[in-house]
């Protein structure tokens, strides 16, 4: 196994089965609990479901050990699926570039995906050293689905793990690659943006720099292998920095503040750029903030709820300075727009946020809470879905409450907001509220018909008796054919589990679920992008709305730039015999 250990310096599918033996034996001997004692099953008796439903676990960088039995597993089981899914986890939502064969560049329509960065690396990796062809066959659509970043990140973790002698990574394709890339006018300013930094060895302090520094050499000398190497690194050092890409930061550098234009300035930069004393510094906030306020959308493909940390955690926001505010605004609108291009978001799904104690805990590989993760995702999730539940939410702690957003912006409305952590996670108290209002002779069609529930899945018991026997979404489905909702109604009921894992109840919990996943109308998602709703309402090259959680990850990974992948087989190599 390799990537287990750094070094301290380098400068010196499964489908599931249809007999119902099986299966039932499968379910039975699966069960387990959530943190509160709610039944629970360990498998949607699934491993690619698994492995999708566990994705906001893989916020926090795991290993290439770890990755390595994942990719094993699911490689093992169907290759094509394997290697959609790993796509799938890097991808970053937005309109995808792809570099054709003739250099050409062809722009896709928006991609879904959930932009994680490590996890999506660590399993590129996999490919590159034990599915080589696979690999290379398909890296322009691993560099669309992520960043010309990745490329360079890819090689360092390579020195980083086995050093410049040990390496595992073909590294003269990566160099071809790079070539071609630098050599494009299409991609060269991406690609000289990414370059690594050669330092002095006295300021290699970190194996990371030592393999940046390491790797910029390397280039060095393949572009100017007739050049004495200082010469060589002294013609990258200027090659790097004329890409265009680095044209504000040059502008900074040389103290030209004024004529630093914003709409060359990326998504993640400008938020960070907005979000520190920069403008006021250099008298640039009058200037900035016409530009915004010109502005219904600015760019931005991070997550949601990096947007509105500025304002404070938990219920305790408040609000920042009127440019601080337009920019978060103007971001989460790309954000929105870009979710849902190409969706019918018309629907009748109601937006449900567990607000219970143990969302008070920080989220799995993040700096904030599952709370105001949870916050954020509820208010994209209303402004994305159209219907007449949009802008409102229930929230369930001990008891269910119903809810509508308050503001005239999504800043207004995040800080708004009144809902506070407390309590337990009775879920069973949202179906509770289904019931008193039929009771009370509201019309089946002014319900909901469907729940799309943010939380970490640590639910209470759903409840005594016959009903502790079953899960709480299971609950549920009785409990509404019992209270005299049409069998049409109960039948097409949506339970839709978005998971926000915390460390409320340690490090060692894992994802938990409702039911297999074929069990009808009931579906799982995580990370943390939550544009992947548009899925639930059909979406993908066939339009199809899925109808239980194996079509719902069938339907995630039916994209075209997925599609587009192509799994090349490593045939065994011929053994020789020595003649006699």
């Amino acid at each position: 196994m390799v990537f287990e250990k750094k070094l301290s310096s380098l400068m010196d599918t499964n489908k599931g089965t249809e007999n119902q033996f099986l299966k039932e034996g499968m379910k039975e001997t699966s069960v387990v609990q959530s943190g509160n004692g709610a039944k629970k099953y360990n498998t949607s008796g699934n491993d690619f479901v698994d492995n999708f439903a566990a994705i906001s676990y893989f916020k926090e960088p795991r290993s290439y050990k770890e990755v390595a039995k994942d990719m094993e597993l699911l490689w093992s089981l169907d290759p094509k699926l394997c290697l959609k899914l790993a796509v799938y986890i890097r991808l970053i939502t937005r309109k995808s570039k792809v570099v054709k064969d003739d250099g050409s560049i062809e722009e896709l329509e928006v991609q879904r995906g959930q932009g994680l960065k490590n996890e999506g690396i660590m399993r590129m990796l996999w490919l590159a050293i034990n599915q080589p062809k696979t690999f290379k066959a398909n890296f322009a659509y691993f560099v669309a689905a992520g960043s010309w970043k990745d490329v360079f990140q890819m090689l360092s973790l390579d020195l980083q793990y086995h050093g410049w002698e040990g390496r595992k990574l073909d590294w003269n394709f990566f160099f071809l690659v790079i070539a071609a890339g630098f050599t494009n006018p299409e991609t060269t300013h991406l690609v000289r943006k990414y370059m690594p930094t050669i330092r002095t060895n006295k300021n290699c302090k970190t194996v990371e720099s030592q393999a940046d520094t390491l790797i910029g050499r390397w280039i060095a000398r393949k572009f100017s292998p007739d050049l004495e190497k200082e010469s060589a690194y002294k013609a990258y050092r200027k090659m790097k920095s004329e890409g265009k890409a680095h044209q504000w930061q040059q502008l900074i550098s040389q103290q030209l503040y004024d004529k630093i234009n914003f709409d060359h300035i990326a998504g993640r930069a400008l938020a960070i750029l907005v979000g520190s004393e920069f403008l006021k510094n250099h008298n640039l906030t009058e200037k900035y903030s016409k530009w915004v306020q010109s502005k219904p959308v600015a760019k931005y493909t991070g997550f949601v709820f990096e947007l509105f940390t500025p304002l404070g955690s938990g219920y305790h926001c408040q609000h920042i300075e009127d440019y601080k505010e337009n920019t978060i605004n103007a971001q989460f609108a790309q954000l929105v727009k870009t979710g849902k291009e190409g969706v019918n978001t018309n629907s009748r799904l109601l937006v449900v946020r567990d607000t219970s104690s143990s969302m008070t805990s920080k989220a799995r590989g993040c700096n904030v809470s599952a709370y105001d993760i949870g916050k954020s995702m509820a208010l994209y999730f209303s402004e994305f879905l159209t219907g007449p539940f949009a802008n409102s939410f229930a929230e369930f702690a001990d008891k269910c409450k119903l809810h509508q957003w308050k503001g005239n912006t999504p800043v207004d409305k995040y800080i708004n907001d009144r809902c506070e952590a407390y309590g337990g996670t009775n879920f069973q108290s949202v179906i509770d509220l289904f019931i008193n209002l039929k009771q009370r002779g509201v019309a089946e069609e002014d319900f909901p018909t469907g729940l799309l529930l943010v939380s970490d899945g640590e639910l209470n018991p759903a409840g005594y008796g016959s009903r502790n026997n079953s899960t709480n979404f299971q609950t549920a489905i009785k409990r509404l054919e019992g209270a005299g909702f049409s069998e049409e109604y109960v039948k097409n009921f949506k339970l839709i589990m978005w998971d926000i894992p915390n460390y409320y109840y340690g490090s060692g919990n894992a994802v938990k679920f409702e039911d297999f996943a074929d069990a009808p109308n009931f579906f799982y998602m995580s990370g943390y992008d939550p544009s992947a709703v548009a899925f639930i309402m059909g979406t993908g090259t066939m339009k199809r709305t899925p109808k239980n959680a194996e079509e719902l990850f069938m339907v995630a990974m039916d994209q075209d730039l997925l599609n587009r992948l192509q799994v090349v087989v490593n045939k065994p190599k011929r053994k020789t015999s020595k003649k006699k």
